[in-house]
């Protein structure tokens, strides 16, 4: 499936959002076997999906951890090569504008992120996922985000 189908696909789910809530459903579960073809092929796609079914309460499956079981991949991907499906972060150059900071910021999986940046060398981006472990242990796990990746 291409990725104007892809789009079209989530497109189509807000304008069934808006309709009934047995449309929402149907809608829903569309996305939900389009994450999982996408899962085997396109581990980026996947994870931009999984990032949104991570949202989802009452699932068995737990989408988080799908969307970051490929650091590699995310990292390697950039925001750039997905205009309609990703917005650059403000402090994206420090991340070398990949898919896994955008991902990650959204998920706040610092950690994560902290430990890969680590072992990548890429120091500017685990000394900011360091500051943003810092302020979740201050605020108790608490952390607000915007779309953008700044802090509320």
């Amino acid at each position: 499936m291409s990725a104007q189908n892809e789009l079209a696909v989530l497109k189509e789910l807000g304008k069934k959002a808006a309709v009934s809530e047995d449309s929402l459903n149907a809608a829903l579960q569309d996305v939900r076997r389009l994450e999982e073809r996408l899962r085997h092929t396109d581990r980026v796609k996947a994870a931009m999906l999984e990032t949104f079914l991570s949202y989802l309460p009452q699932d068995s499956i737990d989408y988080r951890a799908l969307a970051l079981s490929d650091l590699d991949a995310l990292a390697k991907a950039r925001v750039t090569d997905y205009p309609d499906q990703m917005r650059r972060l403000p402090m994206g150059r420090y991340f070398n504008d990949d898919i896994l900071s955008a991902i990650g910021y959204e998920l706040k999986a610092f950690r994560e992120m902290h430990d890969y940046y680590e072992r990548q060398g890429n120091r500017e981006a685990t000394m900011l996922t360091a500051l943003e472990m810092l302020r979740e242990e201050r605020n108790g796990g608490v952390q607000e985000y915007g779309s953008s990746g700044v802090q509320k």
